[in-house]
């Protein structure tokens, strides 16, 4: 299988085991952290077309609403030709039923991919699930040796600002817990890291920038993980351990059992600002007596 995805997801370190994925084509229009990306503007389309008819594929599943890339699939030449068709645009460029009425606002990506996958015939799809990688375990063992037990790894990154918890929140929380905080996120998060760092008397460990097998490593042997919703929680949840999310901006992901809400009492969009340390930290408790 040829699998076509934005080079911000590291699927080619994600799934570099998988013997699903025969190989990997980087989709570049409006990259992170780029003004333009390879398959940006009317060229760049043409590009993307070209590049899809190099695969010489006889199916394409497209999860993804936009009519422009159910076009680029058509004119590429690939035959059978599957998504979700919720607009007309989209069907007209797409020849392989079923398609599927429009989603109800706020539906998560992987709702609406699982609901297409069991129309086409595969219900019942399994729970992601990825392996560390040996060499990165032994690493952040080793870097993390002299740390006291237990592990508490803070997923600090967000992709924006609604859905942030902030400094104030993560150091209060840091304050009240046992053992070593890590703060983990991306190098744009080091301000945040340093800010939340600055507020406490014990020192946290930072895991800011690693490379994403060191992530995976981090996010497997640490006994416990609090974070913003974003690409570590996930990650974590992937890894069949619990990962406990602050959800205050979007509705609480369903795709995992691993996943554990932390929702406001007023809802799951009711503000990040309203979930509380005191909320947060009773619910680590109770985590952390039952882990024992």
């Amino acid at each position: 299988m040829l699998l076509v995805t934005k080079p911000s997801t590291q699927a080619d370190a994600l799934l570099a085991r998988d013997p699903a994925i025969a190989a990997i084509t980087w989709f570049e229009r409006n990259p992170r952290g780029k003004t333009h990306g390879r398959h940006d503007g009317p060229l760049g389309f043409a590009r993307l077309v070209a590049d899809l008819r190099a695969a010489r594929a006889d199916t394409a599943i497209l999860l993804h609403h936009a009519p422009a890339l159910a076009a680029a699939l058509r004119l590429a030449g690939i035959p059978r030709r599957h998504a979700y068709g919720f607009s007309r645009a989209q069907r007209f460029w797409l020849n392989a039923q079923p398609f599927l009425p429009a989603p109800p606002p706020f539906t998560e990506a992987a709702a609406q991919a699982a609901t297409f996958a069991a129309a086409i015939g595969f219900p019942n799809l399994p729970e992601p699930s990825i392996h560390p990688d040996a060499a990165a375990l032994v690493r952040v063992r080793t870097h993390l040796a002299d740390a006291p037990r237990p592990w508490w790894v803070f997923g600090i990154g967000a992709n924006d600002a609604s859905r942030q918890w902030g400094a104030d929140n993560f150091s209060s929380l840091a304050g009240h817990l046992a053992g070593t905080t890590i703060l983990l996120g991306g190098q744009m998060d080091a301000g945040l890291a340093c800010a939340i760092a600055g507020k406490l008397a014990e020192q946290p460990r930072q895991a800011i920038g690693w490379p994403l097998p060191d992530v995976a490593a981090l996010l497997f042997v640490a006994e416990h993980f609090i974070g913003n919703d974003s690409g570590p929680l996930n990650l974590r949840a992937a890894m069949g351990r619990p990962a406990h999310a602050l959800f205050g901006a979007s509705g609480p992901l369903l795709h995992s059992r691993h996943i554990v809400p932390i929702v406001p009492e007023g809802g799951a969009r009711a503000g990040m600002a309203a979930i509380g340390v005191e909320q947060a930290r009773q619910v680590l408790a109770i985590e952390h007596a039952t882990a024992r």
